[in-house]
């Protein structure tokens, strides 16, 4: 039997706190380990290698690697391309739900904070989320297996996933949908009429 395995790279993620800073801090230190190099050759490699190895760490890749053959998953992180995290049955999971969220974003001095909208006083930029998740529906545990932009990419990639895992999907968003663009529609007549 063909090993199957299928990874999807979230990308740098910069989950730990200040890691902005350490990586900006990171990259300072690189210039002057290579700028040492000159006058104190050791000390000078000894900061490039100390960078090159935290580096990684600052930018905290992650994603989700789904293996076929043992219908296993697992969210990884990973460090110069060795992935780790535990591996979970797909046995469980019963739905691939497709789910939106509208995140309100807000700069102050140095912080930047992630708001779910709704909460009280939030000023800034708002942004929609579609996130696809693998869902068993008896314990009520949900995997987050990606999140897009645009709810088109969303659609298409929960279909995939639905197929491949042969999982039925649920896409939760299409009735706010639908009710939005009859909110629109009733709106557009009561504008004719007048």
């Amino acid at each position: 039997m063909q090993h199957q395995l299928i990874t999807i790279s979230k990308g740098p993620r910069f989950t730990i706190p200040f890691s902005g800073f350490l990586l900006m801090a990171c990259i300072g230190f690189l210039i002057f380990g290579i700028d040492q190099t000159k006058e104190n050759p050791i000390q000078g490699l000894g900061l490039i290698f100390l960078c090159i190895v935290l580096l990684p760490i600052f930018l905290d890749y992650q994603g989700i690697q789904f293996d076929l053959s043992n219908q296993n998953i697992r969210a990884y992180k990973s460090y110069f391309g060795l992935k780790r995290g535990k591996w979970v049955s797909l046995q469980g999971f019963n739905e691939v739900a497709l789910k939106w969220e509208r995140l309100s974003h807000r700069s102050g001095g140095s912080l930047h904070r992630i708001i779910p909208t709704g909460s009280v006083g939030v000023r800034g930029k708002t942004n929609d989320v579609f996130s696809v998740y693998l869902i068993n529906l008896e314990t009520k545990t949900r995997f987050e297996v990606a999140d897009f932009q645009t709810y088109k990419a969303a659609q298409k990639f929960q279909r995939k996933i639905s197929k491949s895992l042969q999982i039925p999907s649920m896409d939760y968003y299409e009735p706010i949908l639908i009710a939005a663009q009859a909110r629109r529609e009733e709106i557009e007549s009561r504008r004719k009429r007048k």
